[in-house]
């Protein structure tokens, strides 16, 4: 029970600070009437998301240490597995914007963030190392953020509105969390047994069909280029 309290509040961390990350990204847009578009820009922001990610994690583990210090290792470890699911999912939904907008504008390379999985695999290291050197994470703007979380849910309304999306968030990670040790069973099992591999693209039929739409847009415009090329040619021909 002490475990799927502990998923639930982290689900309550992730959702409300995904609300005040939001507001805060958006104050220079909507505000200020600045936009940020640059490569640069754009890891900056996202690599101090995901610190402050990391952050909330690593103290919303050491608080349930300190109430529960006989689960400590099963804490630290589904904190750290939960926040590796977490920004995993993030990734792969800008991986569908991406290339959603892609196929939209007909653009060939849809401009993803390269080294986010690289990003992931540090924040997740640093989780890891944060229990033995707390000062990691433990600095007064993180501790604001906790604060900030903490007195958003104790809002009456705004805490049962939240409380209902954690319960959402509780099952989505179970769920993810299943499907994802499944997986990587199968694929044990199959390395020991010498069984083939599951294939990976069979669980990615979504995104497989938007880059077929995205070649398919690409072909187009290459006729369609051709055709006008092939015209004007004639059309010389003819002044000749």
């Amino acid at each position: 029970m002490e475990i799927l309290n502990f998923i639930f509040y982290l689900g309550i961390n992730y959702i409300i600070f995904a609300v005040l990350w939001f507001l805060i990204v958006s104050f220079p847009k909507f505000i200020l009437k600045v936009s940020i578009s640059s490569s640069i820009s754009n890891y900056t922001l996202k690599s101090i998301q995901y610190y402050l990610i990391g952050a909330i994690t690593s103290l919303s583990t050491i608080k349930f240490n300190e109430k529960n210090p006989e689960f400590v290792f099963a804490y630290v470890f589904l904190g750290g597995f939960i926040l590796f699911l977490y920004l995993a999912g993030k990734m792969e939904k800008n991986k569908l914007l991406f290339m959603i907008k892609a196929v939209i504008n007909k653009n060939s390379s849809p401009k993803s963030l390269k080294y986010e999985p690289h990003l992931i695999g540090f924040i997740v290291v640093l989780y890891a190392f944060s229990f033995s050197l707390p000062i990691i994470f433990n600095n007064p703007l993180n501790t604001w953020f906790m604060n900030s979380i903490e007195n958003i849910y104790k809002t009456p309304l705004l805490g049962s509105i939240i409380s209902f999306a954690g319960f959402i968030f509780l099952i989505t990670m179970l769920v993810k969390g299943t499907q994802t040790v499944k997986k990587y069973w199968v694929t044990l099992i199959a390395y020991l047994t010498g069984k083939p591999i599951p294939d990976k693209s069979a669980n990615n039929d979504f995104m497989n069909q938007f880059k077929n739409m995205q070649n398919t847009n690409i072909k187009k415009d290459n006729i369609e280029l051709d055709d006008v090329y092939v015209d004007f040619e004639e059309i010389e021909d003819d002044e000749d």
